[in-house]
């Protein structure tokens, strides 16, 4: 029991202060879903176009 104690693990970070690398994870995140929504609006756009050709 005094070993286990001796060691104790170090704290986490608050759930309220993300850290730099969690930021940047985000901003990522945020950048492939914005590029991926705007690729689905750009072939619904040529889908739209190309049908009303026909």
């Amino acid at each position: 029991m005094i070993a286990a104690m001796a060691h104790p693990l170090p704290p986490r970070p608050a759930a309220a202060e993300p850290t730099t690398v969690q930021r940047r994870q985000r901003a990522k995140n945020r950048a492939v879903g914005i590029a991926v929504a705007a690729l689905c609006v750009l072939f619904f756009i040529i889908t739209i176009v190309r049908m009303g050709r026909s």
